[in-house]
């Protein structure tokens, strides 16, 4: 609230009452209390009440008893004013004689308030008040040519949407001394702190210096002002100011703003008017943990300001700047130049809850600009820019800009640092006549190397108010980037993005959004939500394409097989904690939907997943595609916990052809369907805790085949070269190994993986049977495999290794050749298998065989027939013809 536009509806309300002396000397005054509210609302929009109205005509008096003003155009019930007594007099002969003091008051019991709701509108807040309009005639200053102004009992109550903050006074005195001095004296407090001024200023007024000496305690902070100064310089003076405060949360309080960046604030200021319309200004001191000086000149003629030289330096920044503002001609020029600006430490930057006021850029339509400025170096929240130039120029009319960056660059520590080494160079116009609901038109145009784009939006007048506005930008290289691997979008170049952004700050809405990646396409809607914390994230995209091949799985340098680097007591898992804090930094619900999804050979059609994040919890269910003739469905739940999050995964595909995951003739595996179902929880805090309380169970299985074994030696002797040699003597004789089966079934109890004879490889010479366990908790592993040749080979058992364990850790497994003979003492799994044990068929994992003659038969027949809880219903199941 401006306090100076409500002080003047107050003695706007006295004036008039003022006026009424005319006719009451015959009627009774209080019969005009009905014409005295009507002519206060038609003038104000503010309504007036009181219980009582005293009127004498000699000299001319006032006085008013329990005087209410109200604003009916607000919901807030409590009156903004409350006086419960007041007396006016004036002086006619004074008032005729254009005294500046010829009236004066006296108050008691007042009450004064002002309040703000959450969308930042005040109690005072009238509709009749326009911000595109300027008064064509200055305020009547008439109504503040007072002689004296006293007010005991005076309580100012700030209201912020629920909070009230109580201020008062019990003593306020102006009084304007013959000699054009301002004398206050205050005496209040405000939660236990004091609230004092007294001592006397020059007017605003006065036409020659005048000595001023006056000191004020205020709310956490201490001002002392003392001199010799008049306002216009006509006869020389010079003042000294002192400003200090250690703690501003009280101040910042009533004004609803954070003003803890000024702490604390220590400053001194030297004001000159060395002759007739020349003025100077020194000040130097802390704000803040930063030194600050600022020095100008300035030189005022009629309604032309003209700054001749103004310096700044706030810690590491400075700036000089000149200009000349002129009142009647409404027109701006100004000039700008900083070697050096950190906006970190500037108050002006740092975040702030005050809800924002509406902007008045219908005074570009009535002023004309002329600005140039040039910053050498910008640093802000962790980045640098270097040479930013900016020049706008308008007529009364539209504003014309550009502006140009040299480079910019990240400083933080973190990694990766990068740089833009291009000039980043901007154009556009604003055009501020109102079109629609909006305040103006901007448009941009920005382009560099590789790089263009165009924004074109209606700015609204309320910062509250919708706003929409068109997007579009092309990307054909990243030659403009040094320190960032680009590696994975220099494949999908060129990047084509396209979208109608409408909404509010707090609420942006980008749809339709088109994005095009080198030949595929995404398209969808967007939407932004602010309004809360944390942010939302909502919306439907769609793609007709996409090949996973073009991004990138492995950056650049790293080694062609991470674990050829690991130590050998390095473990798998690591105890490192998981930072689980991404589930609470927004709240997410998105629709994705892919015609087609490409790996290598594999064409995944209808991919569909609906992802959902809130209060800790994601969600990805369904997940499901199409393939060409079975599917992959599933689902995948996160939810976060104290001691970390609980994770549960469940996943079905079928008829996948491994084979299509490679490229064509270049992988271990040719042809083959493989069915696979998980269904998997863990609850924990690290990669270990998780595998370690590992629940539920596998399977896996694999028909028709065909194994490339020239691929194994390409390999190099790892732990499959050494297992597949073993347990197959046929695989340095023959070129390929024909797979009819392989299958395999574990469940997980408390990270503990058990296989006891589910386990089962056929080829057209061999059949492998096997079973063993995992101990994901402690990472060792024992997997018994034995061989056996099929009828009609003419070889035995005993041309075979007889059993292969593999063995060891997980970082370091090494497979043995029937380790201590145990095949001969028969006491472990690795004898019950050799002999037969128990078929995988007859356990009942893999009990829908179709492939006849084969042990493995099939995790499932058909779709029909999958795990309980499993929708067969559900998308992805069946491929369309």
């Amino acid at each position: 609230m401006r306090l100076r536009h409500a002080f003047g509806i107050v003695l706007l309300v006295v004036v008039l009452v003022i006026g009424a002396p005319l006719v009451a000397l015959f009627v009774a005054p209080m019969l005009y209390a009905d014409l005295i509210e009507r002519t206060v609302q038609a003038s104000s929009g503010l309504q007036v009440q009181f219980d009582d109205l005293e009127l004498d005509l000699f000299p001319p008096a006032v006085a008013i008893r329990n005087l209410r003003l109200l604003n009916p155009h607000v919901e807030f019930g409590e009156p903004l004013l409350e006086i419960e007594q007041f007396s006016a007099q004036a002086d006619p002969n004074r008032y005729l004689g254009e005294a500046s003091n010829w009236w004066r008051s006296r108050s008691s019991g007042v009450v004064l308030r002002s309040a703000t709701d959450a969308s930042g509108r005040s109690n005072w807040y009238r509709p009749e008040q326009s911000r595109d309009t300027e008064p064509d005639e200055p305020f009547d200053t008439r109504v503040f040519s007072f002689r004296s102004v006293t007010i005991s009992d005076f309580d100012f109550f700030r209201i912020i949407q629920d909070q009230t903050h109580h201020v008062h006074a019990s003593q306020l005195v102006l009084e304007k001394q013959a000699d054009e001095r301002l004398l206050i004296e205050v005496d209040g407090s405000y939660r236990d702190q004091p609230l004092s001024a007294s001592g006397v200023l020059a007017l605003p007024d006065s036409g020659q210096a005048r000595n001023v000496e006056f000191h004020a305690s205020l709310l956490g902070t201490e001002l002392t002002v003392q001199g010799r100064i008049g306002h216009d310089g006509i006869t020389p003076g010079k003042a000294e100011i002192t400003a200090s405060a250690q703690d501003l949360s009280t101040l910042g309080l009533l004004l609803n703003q954070d003003l803890s960046v000024f702490e604390p604030l220590n400053l001194e200021a030297t004001l000159e008017a060395p002759q007739p319309g020349h003025w100077s200004l020194a000040t130097q001191g802390q704000i803040g943990d930063y030194p600050v000086n600022v020095d100008s000149t300035a030189t005022v003629n009629g309604e032309t300001y003209e700054i001749e030289n103004l310096k700044v330096e706030l810690g590491d920044s400075q700036a000089t700047a000149q200009g000349v503002i002129d009142r009647d001609g409404k027109s701006l020029r100004a000039s700008l130049s900083a070697p050096r600006l950190d906006l970190d430490p500037m108050p002006f930057t740092r975040k702030n809850e005050r809800p924002r006021k509406p902007s008045d850029l219908a005074l570009l339509q009535r002023w004309s600009l002329d600005i140039d400025a040039r910053v050498d170096e910008l640093l802000y929240q962790g980045y640098q820019a270097s040479g930013l130039t900016l020049e706008a120029d308008s007529d009364a009319g539209s504003v014309d800009f550009g502006a140009q960056l040299e480079a910019l660059e990240s400083t933080t520590d973190e990694q990766p640092r990068w740089q833009l080494v291009a000039p980043l160079k901007f154009n556009g116009s604003f055009d501020p006549a109102p079109k629609d609901d909006s305040a103006g038109m901007l448009s941009i145009r920005f382009n560099t190397r590789g790089l263009e784009g165009e924004l074109e939006t209606g700015l609204p007048a309320d910062p509250d108010q919708q706003f929409q506005g068109q997007v579009q930008m092309r990307v054909d290289d990243f030659s403009i980037l040094r320190g960032i691997d680009t590696s994975t979008w220099e494949k999908f170049l060129p990047i084509k993005i396209s979208t109608e952004a409408q909404g509010t700050p707090l609420r942006l809405t980008l749809d339709p959004l088109k994005v095009t990646l080198s030949d595929d396409q995404v398209e969808g809607r967007l939407i932004l939500d602010r309004s809360s914390e944390p942010l939302g994230i909502s919306g439907a995209l769609h793609g007709s394409a996409l090949d996973i091949k073009r991004v990138a799985t492995i950056p650049k340098g790293a080694a062609e097989d991470p674990a050829d680097q690991r130590e050998a007591s390095e473990l798998v898992f690591s105890d490192e904690a998981i930072d689980w804090s991404w589930l609470e930094a927004a709240v997410v619900d998105m629709e994705l939907r892919l015609d087609q999804l490409t790996f290598n050979q594999s064409r995944f059609r209808n991919v569909r997943a609906q992802v959902t994040m809130q209060d800790g919890k994601l969600e990805i269910d369904p997940f499901d595609a199409d393939l060409e003739q079975g599917g992959v469905r599933g689902h995948l739940r996160i939810n976060r916990e104290a001691a970390g999050a609980a994770v549960e995964t469940r996943l079905i595909a079928t008829e996948l052809v491994p084979a299509d995951l490679g490229q064509r003739d270049k992988g271990l595996i040719d042809g083959g369907e493989t069915d696979l179902f998980m269904d998997l929880r863990a609850s924990g805090s690290s990669p270990h805790e998780l595998a370690a309380a590992l629940q539920g169970e596998m399977a896996m299985e694999v028909q028709h085949a065909s194994i490339r074994n020239d691929f194994l030696d390409l390999i190099g002797s790892d732990i499959l070269t050494q297992t597949f040699s073993l347990i197959n003597p046929f695989a340095e004789k023959d070129e390929r190994t024909e797979l009819e089966c392989a299958a395999l079934g574990f469940t997980a109890s408390d990270g503990l993986l058990v296989s006891p004879d589910q386990i089962v490889i056929e080829t057209g010479k061999l059949k492998i049977r096997g079973g063993g366990e995992i101990d994901l908790s402690e990472e060792t592993l024992r997997i018994d495999l034995v061989p056996s040749a099929r009828e009609g080979l003419g070889i035995s058992i005993g041309d075979l290794a007889r059993l292969v364990r593999l063995g060891g850790t997980l970082s370091n497994p090494q497979p043995v050749a029937d380790p201590e003979g145990v095949l001969k003492t028969g006491a472990t799994i690795g004898a019950a298998i050799a002999t037969g044990g128990v078929s995988l068929l007859a356990q009942g994992l893999f009990n829908r065989a179709r492939n006849v003659g084969t042990a493995c038969g099939k995790i499932f027949e058909n779709v029909a027939e999958v795990p309980e809880g499993i929708d067969p219903s559900e998308p992805g199941t069946d491929a369309e013809d």
